[in-house]
């Protein structure tokens, strides 16, 4: 059996990557007002790789020579505990633990192995007090203890603002050490409908992190409006924080004085029913962004960085009323991205101005049915290279780069077909399937490679899987 590649010109290896998943679910119904559900997950990939100094890779970025490894799984465990109190109220309780273990061996510019526990509570408490009129009461509650060893080469890039991050450029650092991060949530929901054709949403979600020593207090409100019997008119306002990606706010690597990043969201939108099964939805949203993260000098990052976003989706329907039924999708939008100290906007890495999905499905009995899915979307934004710029070794070279996500990859498109075969037997359900992906074999383009020397003339397009043909098996009991 092939477990490894090798590049003949270059002598550069990779290994097939290794994977596996799994996942499990009991549902146990005590009686008519307790259920317990058991759920369990989890997954692992571990790729290798090894890169010689005779390869144009090494002549770019010297600290990559060498041999190299991924490692990543996850396991996760929960039980679910659901009560009904009463007539009109109801009771969700989540505890479970997850426990997520990587290791990365690259060359010589990073050395690292992360293990992370999490143990998690959640609790969801929803009732009626009147007809037509819905609140909900929760809290979540995460404690995370984090093991960290690393020794890596930090460059301290955030491509979104700075475009090409040179990995050998940067300077070693080592961090050892234990973290342990509880995070509280609260959160309240009132539904209401105050009026025979009109439903007032109402929130409001407490945030805490003792990491960041950060709390926010986030207001969201929405209204469902039934215009006609078969139209309905929606909006909402709310706003949201995300706490920044890992490395960022540690500390001698990044700063751990970073705020959450936080954003604001509107939306408005119109459904209607039709007949036949076929109903259609127009939603428009404006987005803004601040406390974004961008790279600083001094202190590694900062929240320097904001942004805005709009855009309108329309989605067509068919339901499952006849043996025929699909959506299509329409999304048309704008995403930028904003420093703060100069006044630069930069279109965002995953800018998509057109999204196209269409999915169509027929099933031909209980036993058979079929599937096709078409996708397409604006080519990805990217940096341009013009040419290379001799390091002061004498021997490689780092990019001479311009305007960052000056420039698009082209259009990306692919279809996808899919046969199922369904068979039930007694308590037993099984659904076998065959599915290609990419069926008529379009070549994507996901990036470019370049020559020792950077030259804009000679790179070769890097291209996404072609055409994949693959069999299933799922089985219930």
């Amino acid at each position: 059996m092939l477990r490894n590649i090798e590049d003949e010109e270059s002598g550069n290896t990779i290994s097939y990557p290794s994977y596996y998943d799994y996942q499990g679910k009991y549902v146990w119904e005590v009686n008519d007002a307790n259920t317990l559900i058991v759920n369990m997950n989890g997954a692992s990939d571990s790729l290798e790789f090894s890169i010689t100094e005779k390869s144009d890779t090494a002549k770019q970025e010297p600290a990559l020579v060498g041999a190299s490894s991924f490692a990543m799984s996850y396991h996760t465990q929960n039980i679910e505990w659901n009560r009904r109190v009463s007539a009109t109220a109801v009771n969700k309780l989540y505890v479970g633990h997850m426990r997520t273990v990587s290791s990365a061996f690259i060359g010589t510019a990073a050395d690292t192995d992360v293990a992370a526990d999490e143990l998690f509570l959640r609790d969801e408490f929803r009732f009626e007090p009147s007809a037509n009129h819905v609140v909900t009461l929760g809290g979540n509650y995460s404690d995370i203890d984090a093991k960290l060893d690393l020794d890596v080469l930090n460059t301290a890039c955030v491509p979104q603002y700075d475009g090409y991050c040179s990995i050998s450029s940067g300077e070693r650092r080592q961090h050892k050490k234990d973290l342990l991060v509880r995070t509280e949530r609260l959160f309240a929901k009132d539904r209401w409908r105050v009026a025979q054709d009109v439903t007032l949403i109402g929130g409001v979600h407490w945030t805490h992190d003792d990491y960041l020593d950060t709390t926010y207090i986030e207001p969201r409100v929405g209204l469902e409006w039934d215009w006609t019997a078969r139209t309905l008119i929606t909006a909402g306002w709310g706003k949201y924080n995300q706490f920044p990606q890992g490395e960022q706010a540690l500390e001698k690597i990044g700063n751990p004085n970073l705020h959450r990043l936080r954003a604001t969201h509107s939306m408005l939108g119109v459904a209607q029913k039709l007949d036949a099964g076929w109903s259609w939805k127009l939603e428009g949203y404006y987005k803004t962004f601040d406390d974004l993260v961008t790279s600083d000098p001094q202190l590694n990052y900062i929240n320097g960085g904001s942004g805005k976003a709009h855009g309108a989706e329309l989605l067509v329907k068919k339901d499952r009323s006849t043996p025929w039924s699909g959506w299509l999708s329409v999304t048309y939008s704008q995403s930028r991205r904003h420093i703060d100290a100069t006044g630069k906007n930069i279109p965002f890495s995953f800018d998509q101005p057109v999204i196209a999905t269409g999915v169509l499905s027929y099933k031909h009995s209980a036993d058979w049915s079929y599937g096709a899915r078409w996708s397409y979307h604006t080519g990805d934004p990217y940096t341009p290279i013009k040419g290379g710029i001799l390091r002061d070794d004498g021997k490689t070279y780092e990019p001479d780069q311009g305007a960052v996500n000056s420039r698009r990859f082209p259009a990306y498109h692919r279809l996808d077909l899919r046969v199922d075969r369904h068979i039930v037997y007694d308590t037993w359900k099984l659904n076998t399937y065959l599915e290609v992906l990419n069926a008529y074999n379009n070549k994507s383009i996901t990036g470019y490679e370049y020559p020792a020397d950077y030259n804009d003339s000679e790179k070769k397009p890097v291209y996404q899987l072609p055409i994949l043909p693959y069999i299933g098996v799922e089985m219930e009991f």
